[in-house]
């Protein structure tokens, strides 16, 4: 009768052992999915956030740069009555600010997203040498005015 006690004894503690792993390790799982479901969400989200920022820095950028070929063709129109030596001289300067301009578009079309440090760092680049482009516009055209 003891030993029929003590069997019964062990096989309630073996099975209340395995029933107790059993929802642990689905807690776990269950634990486990909810985060990576959460995870997941995270990141789609981080994702929109970035296409839409990235979508509004391109399309701002997109308009500075028309800007620049209106204010290019601008120049160019007033540098048409100059004196040949010096048109020469304003033509070249033009070219060159072409280049620039369209080295820039090239640039942000041909980028691609690898770290948000990556990102932060073409941005802050990109808004320089647009506004160093932006100067050097301003500066030729108060010089043909």
């Amino acid at each position: 009768m003891k030993k029929s006690i003590y069997t019964l004894a062990f096989a309630t503690i073996v099975a209340g052992t395995i029933v107790i792993r059993c929802n642990s390790s689905t807690n776990k799982v269950e634990a486990a999915t909810l985060e990576a479901n959460h995870a997941s969400n995270d990141f789609v989200r981080a994702k929109e956030e970035f296409n839409e920022e990235y979508n509004k820095f391109k399309f701002e950028s997109e308009e500075r740069m028309l800007e620049n070929e209106k204010q290019i063709k601008e120049i160019k129109t007033h540098i048409s009555k100059l004196k040949r030596d010096a048109k020469l001289e304003y033509e070249k300067k033009i070219a060159d600010l072409e280049q620039k301009n369209s080295s820039l578009k090239i640039r942000l079309a041909e980028y691609q997203k690898e770290t948000n440090e990556q990102w932060e760092s073409f941005k802050l680049e990109f808004k320089h040498d647009m506004n160093e482009l932006g100067e050097e516009l301003k500066d030729l055209s108060n010089h043909t005015n």
